[in-house]
């Protein structure tokens, strides 16, 4: 979707300042069977809103297209939150040890 107006103030003014033509979208591995039809490519550009000054992209790639079923962050955010649940609880034994011991 190409960028209408500015995340921040609204503002419709921007000023180009890297074009890096168009590319993949992120995270988008092609699966062996797949790899001999044509890779769909997205405008890759950021812009700066004259009005406000923050940079951003002039196109945002569909949610649906960069997060599907098989997206890694799923499994990701798993991984965070056991490691989350370990240190939480290896704080709980140091505390409860400390308390032992006084």
């Amino acid at each position: 979707m190409n960028l209408k107006s500015c995340r921040i103030c609204k503002g419709n003014n921007f000023s180009s300042y890297l074009n890096l033509g168009h590319t993949p979208a992120a995270d988008s591995f092609i699966r062996k069977q797949g790899l001999s039809q044509p890779e769909v490519q997205y405008p890759l550009e950021v812009v700066m809103c004259d009005d406000c000054g923050i940079s951003q992209l002039s196109y945002t790639v569909p949610p649906d297209i960069l997060y599907q079923q098989d997206y890694l962050l799923q499994q990701s955010m798993k991984t965070v939150s056991v490691n989350l649940e370990l240190q939480a609880l290896q704080q709980i034994l140091l505390q409860t040890q400390q308390q032992i011991s006084h």
